[in-house]
Protein backbone atom coordinates (compact mmCIF):
# COMPACT_ATOMS: atom_id res chain seq x y z
CA UNK A 1 0.00 0.00 0.00
CA UNK A 2 1.39 3.17 -1.12
CA UNK A 3 1.01 6.44 1.16
CA UNK A 4 -0.75 9.30 -0.29
CA UNK A 5 1.78 11.99 -2.21
CA UNK A 6 4.74 9.44 -2.13
CA UNK A 7 6.74 9.63 -5.17
CA UNK A 8 7.82 6.17 -5.64
CA UNK A 9 6.44 5.55 -8.84
CA UNK A 10 8.32 8.21 -10.36
CA UNK A 11 11.63 7.10 -8.56
CA UNK A 12 11.23 4.09 -10.19
CA UNK A 13 11.10 5.30 -13.91
CA UNK A 14 13.83 7.63 -13.17
CA UNK A 15 17.32 7.03 -14.26
CA UNK A 16 19.62 8.51 -12.84
CA UNK A 17 23.30 9.71 -12.30
CA UNK A 18 24.55 6.63 -10.82
CA UNK A 19 23.21 4.09 -13.18
CA UNK A 20 24.73 6.15 -16.30
CA UNK A 21 28.17 5.91 -15.11
CA UNK A 22 27.36 1.97 -14.27
CA UNK A 23 26.40 1.50 -18.10
CA UNK A 24 29.33 3.65 -19.25
CA UNK A 25 31.62 1.36 -16.93
CA UNK A 26 30.19 -1.74 -18.24
CA UNK A 27 30.27 -0.75 -21.65
CA UNK A 28 33.74 0.31 -21.38
CA UNK A 29 35.01 -2.91 -19.62
CA UNK A 30 33.21 -4.89 -22.45
CA UNK A 31 34.94 -2.79 -25.18
CA UNK A 32 38.21 -3.43 -23.42
CA UNK A 33 38.09 0.59 -22.54
CA UNK A 34 38.06 0.88 -19.28
CA UNK A 35 41.28 2.37 -18.34
CA UNK A 36 40.96 6.00 -20.82
CA UNK A 37 37.24 5.60 -18.99
CA UNK A 38 38.72 5.94 -15.55
CA UNK A 39 41.12 8.46 -16.59
CA UNK A 40 38.96 10.65 -18.14
CA UNK A 41 36.38 10.15 -15.67
CA UNK A 42 39.21 11.20 -12.76
CA UNK A 43 40.37 14.21 -15.46
CA UNK A 44 36.71 15.70 -15.17
CA UNK A 45 36.36 15.20 -11.22
CA UNK A 46 39.56 17.28 -10.89
CA UNK A 47 38.60 19.84 -13.50
CA UNK A 48 35.15 20.41 -11.77
CA UNK A 49 36.62 20.57 -8.26
CA UNK A 50 39.14 22.69 -8.93
CA UNK A 51 38.13 26.49 -8.07
CA UNK A 52 37.32 29.34 -10.33
CA UNK A 53 40.44 31.08 -9.38
CA UNK A 54 42.80 28.44 -10.14
CA UNK A 55 40.94 27.15 -13.12
CA UNK A 56 41.00 30.50 -15.10
CA UNK A 57 44.71 30.40 -13.95
CA UNK A 58 45.53 27.28 -15.20
CA UNK A 59 43.92 28.22 -18.70
CA UNK A 60 45.94 31.74 -19.13
CA UNK A 61 49.07 28.87 -18.75
CA UNK A 62 47.58 26.40 -21.00
CA UNK A 63 46.49 29.43 -23.55
CA UNK A 64 50.43 31.06 -22.88
CA UNK A 65 51.90 27.60 -23.56
CA UNK A 66 50.33 27.36 -26.74
CA UNK A 67 51.24 30.72 -27.52
CA UNK A 68 55.18 29.86 -27.10
CA UNK A 69 54.52 26.42 -28.52
CA UNK A 70 55.03 24.59 -25.56
CA UNK A 71 52.46 22.42 -26.33
CA UNK A 72 53.25 21.43 -29.78
CA UNK A 73 55.73 17.90 -29.01
CA UNK A 74 52.11 16.90 -27.24
CA UNK A 75 50.10 17.92 -29.85
CA UNK A 76 52.60 15.57 -32.38
CA UNK A 77 52.65 12.96 -30.07
CA UNK A 78 49.40 12.34 -29.94
CA UNK A 79 48.79 12.75 -33.95
CA UNK A 80 51.03 10.28 -34.23
CA UNK A 81 49.88 7.60 -31.77
CA UNK A 82 46.02 8.22 -32.37
CA UNK A 83 46.78 6.17 -36.03
CA UNK A 84 48.82 3.72 -34.97
CA UNK A 85 46.39 2.69 -32.14
CA UNK A 86 43.58 2.91 -34.66
CA UNK A 87 45.71 0.60 -37.50
CA UNK A 88 46.19 -1.83 -34.07
CA UNK A 89 43.13 -2.42 -33.30
CA UNK A 90 42.15 -3.41 -37.37
CA UNK A 91 44.22 -5.64 -37.38
CA UNK A 92 43.32 -7.01 -34.01
CA UNK A 93 39.73 -7.07 -34.70
CA UNK A 94 40.31 -8.54 -38.32
CA UNK A 95 42.77 -10.78 -37.64
CA UNK A 96 45.52 -9.67 -40.12
CA UNK A 97 48.83 -10.62 -39.00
Amino acid sequence: MEKSGSNAPQRSHRFGFAEMLRDVLVTSIERGQFLSAMVSLIVITIVVKLPADLMSALFVRFLESLDRGCVLGYVAATALAVPWIWRWRWRNRTGEK
